[in-house]
């Protein structure tokens, strides 16, 4: 391998070593942070994850604990589970596909319980309003029993679909009612207001009430089906709607369910009594991009074939090897390559020298000295072939013409092979 080729392979060993060595990097920050996953997810152990709650309940032997990683389309009901959906920030994670919905539906149904955890923003809110009142929108869609295909290819919106939507807390535009600070940030107590949200419902389990934090997102329904658990500055921040056997839970502010909540304001009362009781509580992750691909290497995962795969590797990359580097020794290219093109050339070159230097009439002692030395047959010969071997060569002499000389050669050569008696 010249110089050139090794200093290339080195460079590129370094990079890749660079490489490998900067993701690790990035992958323990991401660790040791706790952002790798996005926010409101099982995983995640940041401020505004739920790993919290997550393993404190898998902690507890009467409740079964998993993650829900496929489309919601695959769901399947089953009374005294419970499903929990956390963290939805617009009303766009409420427009699914027919499916996913009627999955969700069937869910509640069979009966099973639905927790929806929202998390709403005031801005967001206040820039949805701001838009529906100065947006002009398209004109009224076609009817769609006119179109049936059309129809079912339509996203569902649960919101209309399930009577209820989103709201800003009025008491959000009066600036005399929210907290004051002065300059060094310190609340005034002209503007304190509660952070705790007043139960106002039929059952005597529930808890008088739990931490909002000046929270102003509220509810507001258009189906008489709902009845409403919580208020939070008179508006109703927790609310409870019955699907057959199963039910739905909205929880507007989801402040205790988060990490940063349950170390501050941790309420388990609270919690027990919004998720119900069930043997099973499933934490939903497709809803926030945490999809689970099930192909060959889930499987290999699923039943401990890691081996397998490893084998696998190897395999490839030997096979890789092979192909690009033989496992012989690679020759020389100082030496002469035993093509017959450079065979003949060699074997000129040797009759060449052999003409110049070395006579014709001490060719055959020659030949017949060197065989001697170098062969080890030489002990084996009987004193007879010996001896008639030496009698041709001493019998040569100048005045043999090079056909008696060839013959003389072949008589040799005939003795010498000749088995001993």
């Amino acid at each position: 391998m010249h110089r050139r080729e090794i200093t290339a392979a080195l460079v590129i060993i370094a990079l890749l070593a660079g490489m490998l060595a900067a993701a690790l990097h990035l992958f323990r920050m991401g660790m040791v942070k706790g952002d790798l996953h996005p926010p409101h997810s099982t995983h995640r152990s940041a401020p505004d994850g739920l790993k919290l709650l997550y393993e404190s309940l898998a902690r507890m032997d009467t409740v079964s604990i998993s993650r829900h990683y496929r489309p919601l389309r695959w769901l399947t009901g089953a009374p005294d589970r419970t499903l929990v959906i956390a963290g939805i920030e617009s009303d766009d994670a409420f427009r699914l596909d027919r499916e996913s919905a009627q999955a969700l539906d069937r869910f509640m149904e069979s009966g099973g319980r639905i927790v929806l955890a929202l998390n709403y923003t005031t801005e967001w809110l206040a820039e949805k309003d701001d838009h529906e009142r100065n947006f002009v929108g398209p004109p009224e869609p076609e009817n769609p029993e006119d179109d049936p295909a059309r129809a079912e290819r339509r996203p569902v919106d649960l919101l209309e679909h399930w009577g209820f939507r989103v709201v800003i807390n009025p008491r959000y535009w009066a600036e005399d009612e929210m907290p004051a600070e002065d300059e060094n940030g310190v609340e005034s107590e002209a503007g304190e207001m509660p952070i705790e949200a007043v139960y106002q419902g039929n059952d005597p389990a529930a808890p008088s009430g739990f931490a909002c934090w000046y929270d102003m997102t509220g509810l507001e329904f258009t189906d008489e089906a709902w009845s409403i658990d919580y208020r939070y500055l008179d508006e109703p921040v927790v609310a409870t709607r019955r699907f057959g056997d199963g039910r739905l839970r909205i929880v507007a502010n989801m402040h205790i369910l988060r990490n940063q909540g349950l170390i501050y304001d941790a309420d388990p009362e609270w919690i027990a009594w919004v998720l119900g009781h069930a043997h099973e509580i499933i934490f939903d992750e497709s809803h926030l991009g945490v999809v689970e691909q099930r192909g060959i290497m889930w499987l290999a995962l699923r039943h401990d074939l890691e081996w397998v795969v490893a084998a696998f590797c190897l395999g490839a990359l030997l096979y890789i090897w092979r192909n690009a580097t033989p496992l012989p020794p690679r020759r020389s290219t100082d030496r002469v390559d035993a093509t017959p093109a450079h065979a003949e050339a060699a074997i000129e070159g040797l009759h060449g020298l052999i003409i110049r230097f070395i006579p014709p009439a001490a060719l055959l002692g020659i030949c017949w000295d060197v065989w001697r030395r170098k062969n080890p047959q030489y002990e084996a010969l009987d004193e007879a072939r010996r001896t008639a071997v030496e009698a041709l060569i001493e019998r040569e002499g100048d005045g043999l013409n090079d056909a008696e000389r060839i013959r003389r050669y072949r008589r040799i050569r005939a003795l010498l092979k000749e088995r001993s008696t």
